[in-house]
């Protein structure tokens, strides 16, 4: 069994978490995903019926991935 199901049943999510990570840095995006994982607003995601994390405004309008825009840096560290 894979240790990581999620990165197979949400793999979109698992992207953009690597992204995010590789952007911002591991520590803080693994802190934010544990909140959320542990009822904090600092995480929530949802993909193809599965979600992780607490959702801080049910019902509220929420900001999806395909509306969103990261910064990406290039390997030689120029912008």
């Amino acid at each position: 069994m894979d240790k990581k199901p999620l990165r197979q049943t949400m793999p979109t999510v698992a992207a953009w978490v690597d992204e995010l990570r590789e952007s911002f840095g591991a520590d803080g995006i693994n802190a934010a995903i544990r909140n959320g994982v542990a009822g904090g607003a600092a995480f929530y995601a949802t993909e193809g019926g599965q979600s992780i994390g607490s959702d801080a405004l049910p019902g509220k309008r929420s900001l999806r991935l395909s509306e969103m825009t990261l910064p990406r840096t290039l390997k030689d560290g120029a912008k």
